[in-house]
Formats: C-alpha cells, structure tokens, sequence
C-alpha cells in the first residue's frame, strides 16, 4: 500500500514537472534554442559576353577573376529604417515652404540616423577606413555599405574576416559581391531614318508648352553614364547653375544633351535653379550619387543611364533606388533602355525599381520606338514602362546629327514632373501621387488600345491633362498604419461620367524595399497587397470593376456606354496583411476624356 501512494506521489510529481517545463518554454521563448539568421550572399561576375552571371560560391568566384580586377562588394543591412509620418501632408495642398522646411529637418534627422547605424556596423567588423587595399562608401540615408577592393589577391585577403565571419550576423540582410558594373548611356545615334521632331511641336503634341511653371528655385539631380556638363558649354545652358561631381570630370555632350532638354532655354522646366550633375560610371557609384543629391536637397533625379549586363533583373542597384523613394520621398525618373529590338528586350536596371517612374521613347508620331526597351523578367510581375515620352528627332549632336533613345525621353517626363512639383509642392511628399497623376492623364500610343501596354506603358506622358487632375482634385493620396485585412483605405469622393466618355482610373503604392529581395521572393516580401474597385452609386452602391493582382499598381480604362449621366467612386481596398509595420504609402487618381 504505501509503496502504491509512494508511486502516485513520484507519477505527480513528474507530471508537475512536465507541466511547469511546458509553461516556461510558452511563456518565456527566449529560452528556446534560436539559432542565428544570416544573411544571403550573391556572387555575380561578367562572362565573356559581358552578361552578369551568379557563381555558385566563392570558391567560383574567386577562380574566374583576372588578377587586377576590381571586387565590389554591397552590404544590405537588416536594422529598421527611419520614417516619419507624412499623413498631414495627404490633402496635397501644403505650400512649398511648408514642404520645404519639413524636408530639410526630415532629410537631416535621417542622415544623423543612418550615418551612426552604418559606422556602427563597420565597427562591429573591424573595417579600416584608411585601409590601403579597400574603400568603404557607405549610404548616408539608407541601409546600404560599399566596400571595393583593390584587386583579387586584396579581397582574398580580407574574404574571412569580411565575408565568412559575417554569415551568422543578423545584422546583415544580403550581400552581393561583384565585379565593377558598368553603366552605359542609353541612346542610338541616328541620321536619315528618323524625322526631325522640333521641340517646339514636342511641347505642344505633349501639353507642356504652357510657361505658367518652369521649376522655377526647384533642384534637380541628374546622373550620367559619360562624363558631365559644364555650365555655359551650349547657348541654351548659360547663364544656368550647374554643379558636378562624380567618378570622372570629363565631359560629355550626352549629358550635355539630357541637361538641355530638362532645363535648357529651350527645354521642358526651363526654370529651374539648379542642376546637379553625378557622373555615375558604376553602379556602386549610386550610393555616393545619393547622398550628393540629398546633402544637396534635390526633389527629383533623372537617370539616363542603365545596367544592360542585367536587364530585366531586380539588381541591388533597383532595390536601392526603391528605397530612396519609398523612405526618403525621392521622386525617380529613369530611361528604360534600348535593348527592345534584341532578343533580351527587357527594361534595363535600376529603371526595374518598383517606385521608379520607368520612361520609354516615342516618335513624331506617337509610336513606341522598336527600339525602346520593354517587360521584365515574369517572376517580377512588373508593369515596366511606367510610361512613354517623345525621344526620337528631339535633340542633335555637335554634328547637327538627329539623334534617338530613352535618354532623352526621361527628361521630358522629368521636366514636367518639375512643373507640377512647381504649381503642387506637396507632391514631392507622395511620389506615389506623382506616379499616378501621370499614368491617369497619359494619352494612348499610335497603336494601342485601352489599356497598360508592355511597350509604352500608360501610353505617352501630357501635362495639360496632369494639370487638368490637380486643378479637379482627382487625385488623393493615403498614409496606410493599420494592418485590418480587407479594409478599404482609400475612397474617393463622388464623381460623374455619361455615355462615350472613358474613366482613367490609377491606384499605385510604394514597394517597402527595407531590404532587396530576389527571385520568388521579390513578390513575397516587397509591398502590400490593394485592389482598386470601381463602384456605381446608386440607391444601393454596385462594384463594376476590381483590379487585383501582385504587382505595387492597379490600373484600367472604361468607356461609358450608361444611357444618362452616372455617378462613381473609386475606392482602394487592403486584400492581404501590410508586409511591415510603417505606414503604407499610396495615392489613387482618376481622369474623365
């Protein structure tokens, strides 16, 4: 008998024990085993028809390097970025000095932040900033580290103590190893196949040719694959404020070119104040490029530039420029490229960056240019052109020879982004509703139909109809903080249309980009899911059309064919949880014709 109590007693106790294990592993997890999440490492080397190609390790790597050759090396990191509410700011009616003065506190309290989080890191693993055998550049604003070696034998040198003992750090989201990627200027030259397209005609087929903004006091930053231009070099620059910096002080009529055509005597913004030329011959050389841009508090950069060794990619390089859009409200326009009569036509990096206003080539006529680069790589689901402009006949060389590329549309979108950013400064807050604004007033190519076309994007680029949004208030922006799964964020107010006329109706939002994500998992971990719903008002509201997908926009065109005149709203709707826990930022915009 007592031996039976005696075994209940000792069965209790272990069950007790049990018990109380159980609750300290629920309640208190640190005690758990975690063990340590590394980053991801990415070789990549140009092979011998100058295409990126991934190694399979470092060991690959390493084996197919020439001796001098240069190693670049990027260091995502994994900390949480700095950002601060612009919801106030949502109605898009602040005035430029209100803008102003938040921007130049913002821009400075992020620097401060970012600046202490990078050297930290760099503590953390000993790198010698007066090393002779590497450079460290690190990003001024963003998460971002570059460290080039000298050559092979140097990065071999320094592969355990920089690459090895860093694959458990936590601190470290990715980072890719190359070697130097250049950049080239993306534009043809071309004599007797092409019209001449004067400027004059450009401004008025595109709706620019009204002066009431011309950017006047507003800066621009330019970045350049050539050289740079220099002030008073052209007749239509003088008397223009240019300032250079960058990888090389030579200079370049390409860039010469794309500086005329933005701010010129005789170019779209041709107010402005300043221009800041970056010479960007790498694309490690971004990360300088920006913090030049931002000392410097430039609202817009155009980028006539492109990485074709990996068109159609979602490069660091793309991720990067995500990053400055989404967190420190840069408005991005870049050419697309010309790689669209190759058999690899694809858009070329970063105009792959998801918050890029991407810029394809349009001719006298208003076709899309064969040449124009087009699409990206399916697992991106990208709609890449954002959007097209006149870059065929527009501008001539010293030779007086016409010339032809995406180079010189992205001024043009550009320059009219400067002269809405003129007359709605609030806009530089959400370039999201500046994106919007531009797809939703773009008139169709030669060609296309109703719809998001893969070579021209929203079709060609008109201001007078941008302005028509903003005059009308046809376009709201919003500032998404919370996480409630099919909600609607966004709503816009009633709006009227009768039979034959069309409802252009745009809704985009950032893509978070707090670090790079690659193959499947760019879709997964890049932006939020919305839908946008087209409703009929009525006695009872009528969902007509919802546009769901995976990408950052949602977009359509609807011909009218009601009997009488009816009324709409458009509505933005969460369909899945936000990716992160800062605000999503986004903007809805509509346009009758």
């Amino acid at each position: 008998m007592k031996k039976s109590i005696l075994q209940k007693w000792i069965l209790s106790s272990i069950l007790i024990a049990c018990v109380i294990c159980a609750m300290m592993f629920l309640c208190v997890p640190n005690l758990t085993f975690q063990p340590s999440i590394g980053p991801k490492i990415f070789y990549y080397y140009n092979d011998s028809a100058d295409m990126l190609t991934e190694a399979a390790d470092c060991k690959e790597f390493i084996s197919v390097l020439e001796p001098s050759e240069k190693v670049d090396s990027v260091y995502v990191l994994d900390y949480e970025p700095y950002d601060k509410s612009f919801a106030q700011f949502a109605d898009l009616k602040a005035s430029k000095k209100e803008v102003d003065s938040f921007m130049e506190v913002f821009r400075a309290e992020a620097k401060a932040y970012y600046s202490a989080k990078n050297q930290e890191f760099l503590s953390s693993i000993g790198a010698d900033k007066n090393s002779q055998d590497y450079e460290i550049v690190t990003s001024d604003y963003s998460p971002y580290v570059h460290i080039s070696y000298e050559d092979k034998f140097a990065f071999q040198r320094y592969e355990d103590e920089f690459i090895d003992n860093v694959k458990t750090n936590s601190d470290i989201s990715e980072i890719h190893v190359t070697t130097p990627i250049e950049s080239i200027e993306q534009a043809a030259s071309i004599t007797s196949s092409v019209t001449r397209y004067d400027m004059q005609d450009v401004l008025k087929d595109i709706g620019a040719d009204d002066q009431t903004y011309t950017g006047s006091g507003l800066k621009v930053g330019i970045m350049e694959a050539g050289g740079i231009t220099t002030e008073n070099k052209h007749p239509e620059l003088s008397g223009l404020d240019i300032r250079t910096a960058g990888d090389s002080s030579t200079e370049d009529e390409h860039a010469e070119r794309v500086t005329r055509l933005l701010c010129g005597a005789n170019g779209v913004a041709r107010g402005i104040h300043s221009a800041y030329v970056y010479h960007t011959a790498l694309n490690s050389s971004f990360i300088p490029a920006m913090n030049w841009f931002l000392d410097n508090l430039c609202l817009v950069i155009n980028a006539s530039l492109g990485f074709p060794s990996n068109a159609g990619k979602y490069s660091w390089a793309s991720a990067f420029m995500d990053f400055q859009v989404r967190y420190n409200r840069v408005i991005f326009c870049i050419c697309a490229g010309n790689e669209g009569a190759n058999t690899n036509h694809y858009v070329t990096p970063p105009g792959t960056a998801y918050n890029a206003i991407t810029v394809a080539n349009s001719t006298k006529d208003a076709y899309i240019r064969n040449k124009s680069s087009y699409e990206v790589e399916k697992e991106l689901k990208m709609n890449k052109p954002t959007i097209a402009a006149p870059g065929t006949g527009v501008i001539t060389d010293k030779n007086n020879n016409l010339r032809a590329g995406t180079s010189y549309a992205a001024p043009i979108v550009t320059g009219i982004v400067i002269k809405l950013l003129g007359e709605a400064p609030a806009l530089q807050l959400f370039p999201e509703a500046m994106s919007a604004i531009l797809i939703a007033s773009a008139t169709n190519a030669n060609g296309q139909s109703d719809k998001w076309d893969n070579r021209a994007g929203a079709g060609i680029v008109n201001y007078r109809r941008a302005r028509e949004i903003l005059k009308n208030s046809t376009c709201r922006a919003f500032c998404n903080n919370n996480d409630a799964q099919n909600s609607v964020v966004m709503t816009s107010e009633g709006f009227t249309a009768k039979k034959g006329e069309k409802i252009r109706a745009v809704a985009i939002w950032s893509a978070n980009s707090k670090t790079s994500a690659w193959g499947d998992a760019v879709q997964s971990n890049i932006h939020t899911d919305y839908n946008m719903i087209l409703n009929f008002v009525g006695s009872s509201d009528v969902s007509m059309i919802q546009r769901g997908g995976s990408t950052n926009m949602e977009f359509f065109v609807l011909k009218i064919s009601l009997l009488v005149e009816s009324t709409f709203r458009l509505d933005v709707k969460q369909a899945n949880k936000k990716i992160i826990n800062d605000d999503d930022y986004g903007a809805l915009a509509w346009y009758i014709e």
